[in-house]
């Protein structure tokens, strides 16, 4: 049984012409197949081929030339059993029998597909790379298929992006003789991998130290004899034992507050996000009386916050036979001995040049930083930026930081740093 292919519009301007398609297996069949194109499409190629877009004009003109072609000879060149067909208007009476609307495209395709239905026993198939029209096809019981890629048109060059282009590098020789400034990480990139932020809980890291100070007691006798007996009664007579017992309840009290401040500075840290920022002028000219402008993300708390880490209390100055009762309970506690105890590099560190602290500007969305002149050729850091999260905003994947600077004499620039977030194994 012969098969009668239907085309759609866009089929002949966006998939290779009919003579380099291989429609038997696209159709799966080893019968001769027809190409049927329905008045619609013409029509619809004669409105593109005049229309105000030039690539749209120039692929509806070369599918108008092949059909051109195809209707003199009838027969597909290279493709044998393969022939070219055209098909009449429906009516309305049976577009309005199943519901398709005169003025819709697609509708008419569908009719003049349901008007060869009722002159032919033929199979009858619909090839269009428009699913909504596919499915159509299909509640009127036809068959549909969708070209595979392999079959699309190579993209033309359009002349629009020529002129562009040619705008664009004039743009780009005028702005090269001036200053040409942007941020960057210190590797020179605008993106950056980061560890992920995390929420710790204050309260139970507190707790965590307290304990693990707790075991390390349990594990030393600090009652352990020291010195030698005349020493021991000497400390007995002095009732200096006598005072052990308050020194250590001062000294837990002290310990226990000094963890709980730790462990709430450790938790600020963990939602702190913190880069070195880098300032570079890729342009012929020094740029004067720069500033830099860097919006904070939705969700910060606080930018630049300093991180003070509490000093924990000295254990008493006692000692036995065993050495410093300090040094035996440190040992033994390594949640202890990792814990941060240094704060990152000054928020306002800059090098080689005199930025000022920044100051919020724009209702605290964006900070300013004042620059003074910023040699041409020149990548140096520039600023330390610190930015901590709400509990509820901390990121998960990525943060955006959108910049913008301006300089005396030279366009505003914008640019965009991006922090991808690692996703926590």
């Amino acid at each position: 049984m012969p098969t009668r292919a239907f085309v759609d519009t866009s089929f002949l301007m966006e998939f290779k012409p009919v003579r380099e398609i291989d429609w038997k297996p696209l159709l799966e069949t080893d019968e001769d197949v027809i190409v049927v194109v329905a008045p619609i499409v013409t029509k619809e190629l004669r409105n593109h081929k005049n229309g105000k877009d030039p690539r749209k004009s120039a692929r509806a003109r070369t599918a108008m030339q092949e059909l051109a072609a195809l209707r003199k000879t009838k027969q597909v060149e290279g493709r044998p059993g393969v022939t070219i067909g055209f098909c009449g208007n429906p009516s309305r009476a049976l577009m309005e029998e199943h519901l398709l609307e005169w003025d819709q495209g697609d509708d008419q395709l569908l009719g003049s597909m349901l008007k060869e239905r009722t002159r032919t026993t033929d199979r009858i198939v619909l090839i269009a790379d428009d699913s909504n029209l596919l499915q159509h096809a299909e509640q009127l019981r036809f068959e549909a298929v969708e070209p595979p890629d392999k079959y699309e048109r190579r993209p033309e060059s359009d002349p629009r992006d020529a002129k562009i282009k040619k705008l664009e590098e004039a743009v780009r020789q005028h702005e090269d003789k001036h200053a040409k400034l942007s941020l960057t990480f210190p590797d020179g990139s605008q993106e950056l991998q980061s560890p992920p932020l995390r929420l710790v809980d204050a309260t139970k890291l507190a707790v965590e130290y307290t304990q693990e100070m707790i075991h390390a007691r349990q594990q030393v006798n600090e009652m352990e004899p020291w010195g030698s007996f005349r020493e021991q009664q000497g400390a007995l007579r002095s009732g200096r034992e006598q005072h052990r017992g308050l020194d250590l309840s001062e000294w837990m009290h002290k310990w226990q507050e000094a963890a709980q401040l730790q462990a709430r500075e450790e938790a600020l840290i963990a939602r702190t996000f913190r880069a070195e920022l880098w300032l570079a002028n890729d342009g012929l000219e020094e740029a004067e009386s720069v500033r830099v402008y860097l919006t904070i993300p939705e969700g910060v708390e606080a930018v630049n916050k300093p991180t003070r880490f509490q000093q924990f209390p000295e254990y008493p100055n006692w000692r036995h036979n065993k050495g410093d009762i300090w040094q035996q309970f440190a040992e033994r506690m390594p949640i202890f001995r990792a814990r941060p105890m240094e704060d990152w590099p000054s928020p306002d560190w800059a090098s080689g040049l005199g930025v000022s602290v920044p100051t919020p500007h724009e209702g605290g969305r964006e900070q300013l930083y004042y620059v003074g002149q910023v040699p041409y050729d020149y990548k140096a850091p520039f600023a330390c930026i610190g930015l901590t999260f709400e509990t509820e905003s901390v990121p998960r994947e990525a943060i955006q930081l959108p910049y913008r600077i301006t300089a005396l004499g030279t366009p505003e620039r914008e640019g965009r740093l991006l922090v991808r977030l690692s996703v926590p194994m």
